[in-house]
């Protein structure tokens, strides 16, 4: 009887340390938050035009959250307050929101074969420049 006691006290500690860690594992879901791409460029762009090509630039034009010597860019077609600062000319300026800014590039670090291998052809065309 003394032996069937002390097998069933050994098998049931063995027993325990083999269960008990999995109640402890226990799984939980979690939402992940999304994070809005964004790209903020300061400086001369006609000097430093390879910013351009940046992955996260593109992708925060698409995110509509871009912004270029601390004005916001948007999507707004509306322009009448133009501003030149540094060497872009910014349209539709109104407290640091901007509808649209045109800058120049350099031309030695980005060529044009670059520009239509990462954004493609372009829709829409002016003659006016």
């Amino acid at each position: 009887m003394k032996k069937v006691s002390n097998f069933i006290l050994a098998s049931s500690l063995v027993l325990g340390f083999f269960v008990t860690p999995e109640l402890f594992n226990i799984t939980q879901a979690h939402a992940q938050e999304s994070v809005k791409p964004y790209y903020s460029y300061s400086g001369y762009t006609a000097n430093q035009s390879n910013f351009i090509l940046d992955k996260n630039f593109k992708t925060s034009q698409k995110a509509d959250n871009f912004k270029i010597n601390n004005h916001k860019i948007t999507k707004n077609a509306l322009a009448k307050n133009n501003k030149d600062l540094h060497d872009p000319t910014y349209y539709g300026v109104s407290n640091h929101k901007t509808n649209g800014v045109f800058f120049l590039l350099d031309g030695k670090s980005v060529s044009k074969k670059k520009l239509l291998n990462h954004y493609g052809e372009a829709k829409y065309t002016s003659t006016s420049a």
